[in-house]
């Protein structure tokens, strides 16, 4: 049996042995685990990440990890950074009652099959061209950063397309001008 992760430019195919892997894109250190935190037991930290590594993606398995990253908030809810597969593409987007919406030719798609972000030092900037952005999926061969943008009162992330912040938000995909990027401290 083999599991087969998706995340960003790269599709890779793991043993089912393989409990997590990495990869650079650039100076970026990019951590995937395939490990089940709940089914492993006492003897684990619950959450593997090491130092070294900027950010990881993490299937979700129906629990948020204490270090999952917030892109926004709506109606006192966090909204978590997600990622998806749609179309060819990985797309970020929000998580919102347990699903992962994302845009997609103008529409909200919502996805329950989905990874969510993880890790620490991360900031947003008001700077869309950031060297540490953070990439959130890719679509056509070309990297999404992830951003967000303030709507209806709230924030929303989203990703990055053609200089513009697109989120989702009752059904439609919004496309912002005014937004901030996602960005890595390493």
């Amino acid at each position: 049996m083999r599991i087969f992760i998706s995340a960003l430019l790269l599709t890779i195919s793991i043993p089912s042995f393989a409990d997590h892997f990495s990869y650079s894109i650039g100076d970026t250190k990019v951590y995937v685990s395939n490990v089940d935190q709940q089914e492993q037991g006492p003897r684990h930290h619950r959450h593997h990440s090491q130092p070294e590594y900027s950010y990881y993606w993490e299937q979700y398995r129906g629990y948020i990890p204490s270090n999952a990253i917030a892109g926004g908030e709506e109606r006192g809810r966090e909204l978590l950074i997600c990622q998806s597969r749609y179309m060819d593409g990985m797309h970020p987007g929000k998580v919102v009652d347990g699903r992962c919406n994302i845009t997609y030719g103008g529409q909200e798609m919502l996805t329950s099959e989905f990874n969510l972000l993880l890790g620490n030092n991360f900031e947003w900037v008001h700077e869309p061209n950031s060297s540490n952005a953070v990439i959130g999926g890719e679509e056509h061969g070309m990297p999404l950063y992830i951003c967000q943008a303030r709507y209806a009162h709230s924030w929303h992330p989203g990703k990055v397309v053609d200089g513009k912040c697109n989120i989702g938000f009752d059904g439609r995909e919004m496309q912002m001008t005014d937004y901030n990027v996602l960005v890595s401290r390493r």
